[in-house]
């Protein structure tokens, strides 16, 4: 923890990182979470504006929130997999 309330540390930080952060968290400072995340040079914040500490332990919604968010960012996920796929399809020429 020490490492990371180093102000330089955000910029420090060379892997692609999501922070998924609770709108109404009593533990955790969502807009702490928001400070840092704009200042990293490869990572994304997504907050859930409804969901609270345990998000994963929370409604339906907000876990498929979660979840798509996830898929969307994790390289080989069936949803990464098919967005690859839709930029990287062959285009057929007429000669």
């Amino acid at each position: 923890m020490a490492r990371l309330r180093d102000p330089r540390a955000p910029s420090r930080n060379t892997v692609p990182t999501l922070i998924v952060a609770a709108g109404d968290d009593p533990v955790c400072g969502t807009p702490a979470a928001e400070r840092y995340a704009a200042r990293l040079k490869g990572g994304h914040i997504l907050v859930l504006p409804d969901a609270r500490h345990e998000i994963l332990s929370e409604r339906d919604p907000i876990r498929a929130d979660f979840w798509a968010a996830f898929d969307a960012f994790l390289p080989g996920s069936p949803a990464q997999t098919a967005q690859d796929e839709t930029v990287a399809r062959p285009v057929a020429v007429d000669a």
